[in-house]
């Protein structure tokens, strides 16, 4: 049985919006380890006073 198109476009969609979220976190967390250093901010939410 072959899958509909519809399912396949909402599967791609749905994987596409967890690589998107996952690219997105790990550019935050590197900004933040890259910002740390520079503005003397250390520790688990260094990314949140670095805006």
């Amino acid at each position: 049985m072959p899958m509909s198109w519809a399912l396949t476009v909402s599967v791609v969609d749905t994987v596409f919006a967890a690589l998107a979220a996952w690219v997105s976190a790990c550019l935050s967390a590197a900004t933040a380890v890259t910002r740390s250093p520079r503005t003397g901010v250390m520790g688990r939410f260094a990314f949140l006073l670095s805006a």
